[in-house]
């Protein structure tokens, strides 16, 4: 399985900080309990040492096109 992100920026307060919590697999700060929404897969929520909040989801059933994107209703 591919897994890609292409581009995220987000604003920070300590560049060293940030850098160890996302290097690391985002830190363990969870929100809630990963669970499985109504449209299948499985999701969870974290937050980064700046509060910034991350569903973080993944569904077998989403349709990836051959560059590895996502596409959603197509």
């Amino acid at each position: 399985m591919q897994q890609q992100i292409s581009v995220i920026t987000l604003g920070i307060a300590d560049l060293a900080r940030s850098k160890r919590f996302y290097v690391d697999g985002f830190g363990g700060r969870a929100l809630c309990v990963a669970d499985a929404p109504p449209h299948g897969g499985f999701r969870g929520y974290v937050a980064d040492p700046d509060d910034h909040a991350w569903e973080i989801a993944f569904n077998p059933a989403w349709p990836i096109d051959a560059e590895g994107h996502v596409r959603f209703g197509t």
